[in-house]
């Protein structure tokens, strides 16, 4: 059964039951309204009853003078004739009981099966007996009974009427309700064929919006991942064609016999295969870091002295670059939790980049610091090296997969645009922070901050 149905009948059979009760409670409580309102009417039409025995006990001052017959007298006189009384009047009134204080019976006799209705007789506010009948416990009058079924019916049709309502009212709710079901439905079929560029018109404030919301947020991320997709693959044969045509040519030229086959060709082409096995490398670290296939050792490490001991081993080479090194140490212990292996591959491609793109007589600015970040110790490393710097426009994208901007910081000096995406991939899985932004000395600033395993000492 289709869902709109299954939600009509849902409505359906809810509003029944609830009529249903509501009838049941509505004629429960006005047949003991009724009922209720039949025996005041016998108590007010036995006042004048009550009346004369309270005067006629004040004149004698007991009930010594009462007998059945009296008691019988007492009841007030009809002045209609039988052809004159209505279809619903008794015929003869109730037994009439006459009790004392004590509810002892005077005159008449309390019946054990029927519950006596009492009328307080006093004098002077004072309690002196009682006037008792059977307690009506259904309606017996046939006017009475009329009336009550009169009721009932009505009663019934009302709730008729309103069952008819709530399924016509039902129809069109159930519609409403699945309808923006019938468009997430439609928008997941066109997602899972390929279109993800179909979006649902999210308007409603409810749980069915947020559901919209967030199959248009999952047709947006398929679509993004697609398009990453697409230029992931045409980067990588765009980056393999480069040093391949680059191989062949050369391989080309020797056995055409423009170049000879010496020591110097050797050396040129082991170092294209050696900047082809890098890139090869490099794509593959990056592919093994998105599926979490990337092994990682942790153990406790003291973060700023394995820094410090990395940077001072490599200074030979920016020396060589003619990069000057500014290193300002931290003097207190940041130990983590790291991968030695993995922490050197991030420093080096680090390394790499200052040494790739930092003009000559430029410097590199290594600072260690501890900072507290929502109540955890972090060892944060300022990696800031001299111009040529990045626009900032530039900058967001830094981090992906073979990235390189336009600038001075290019594929013409070697360099491979997976080195930072690389470094984001094990700063990450050291549950750290990283980000690039603009250099004090005019070149780039990477900040990296790791999460010391105890606080600082």
């Amino acid at each position: 059964m289709r869902l709109k149905y299954q939600i009509f009948l849902t409505l359906l059979c809810a509003s029944a039951v609830l009529i249903a009760t509501m009838f049941a409670i509505s004629n429960w409580s006005f047949s003991r309204g009724f009922l209720e309102y039949v025996n005041q009417n016998e108590i007010d039409r036995l006042n004048p009853i009550v009346e004369r025995l309270e005067y006629n006990y004040e004149q004698a001052g007991n009930w010594d003078w009462v007998v059945k017959e009296d008691l019988q007298a007492l009841s007030p006189k009809r002045n209609r004739t039988p052809r004159q009384r209505g279809p619903g009047e008794p015929r003869r009134s109730p037994p009439l009981v006459l009790a004392d204080a004590q509810k002892k019976a005077l005159v008449g006799k309390i019946s054990r099966r029927a519950t006596m209705q009492w009328i307080e007789l006093k004098r002077d506010e004072q309690l002196v007996g009682h006037l008792g009948f059977p307690k009506n416990i259904r309606v017996d009058r046939r006017f009475d009974q009329l009336f009550a079924q009169k009721q009932t019916k009505s009663f019934a049709w009302t709730a008729l009427a309103m069952i008819v309502l709530s399924a016509l009212l039902s129809i069109p709710l159930a519609s409403r309700i699945v309808r923006p079901i019938l468009g997430v439905n439609k928008a997941v079929s066109e997602i899972s064929g390929g279109n993800y560029a179909h979006r649902i018109d999210a308007k409603r404030r409810d749980e069915l919006g947020d559901l919209a919301n967030n199959i248009n947020t999952l047709g947006k991320t398929l679509e993004q991942n697609q398009h990453a997709r697409q230029r992931w693959i045409a980067e990588i044969s765009h980056e393999l064609r480069t040093p391949l045509a680059v191989l062949r040519g050369e391989v080309e030229a020797v056995q055409d016999g423009v170049r000879k086959m010496d020591k110097d060709a050797v050396d040129s082409l082991h170092g294209e295969v050696l900047s082809l096995g890098r890139l090869i490398d490099d794509l593959h670290t990056l592919s093994m870091s998105d599926v979490g296939a990337l092994s990682y050792e942790m153990k406790a490490i003291n973060a700023s002295q394995f820094v410090t001991e990395f940077v001072r081993a490599n200074k030979k080479k920016l020396d060589e670059q003619g990069i000057t090194l500014v290193l300002s140490e931290l003097d207190v212990s940041a130990p983590i939790q790291g991968d030695e292996q993995r922490l050197e591959q991030l420093f080096t491609n680090l390394l790499q980049n200052t040494c790739r793109y930092t003009d000559a007589g430029g410097t590199l600015q290594v600072t260690l610091e501890s900072e507290n970040i929502e109540n955890t110790h972090y060892l944060t490393i300022h990696w800031q090296d001299s111009s040529p710097g990045v626009e900032a426009s530039a900058i967001p994208q830094l981090f992906d997969p073979l990235f390189r901007t336009d600038g001075s910081r290019n594929r013409e000096l070697g360099g491979s645009g997976l080195g930072l995406a690389i470094a984001k991939r094990i700063v990450d899985a050291h549950d750290g922070f990283i980000d690039a932004s603009g250099s004090k000395l005019g070149g780039l600033h990477i900040r990296i901050s790791l999460p010391m395993s105890t606080k600082r000492t």
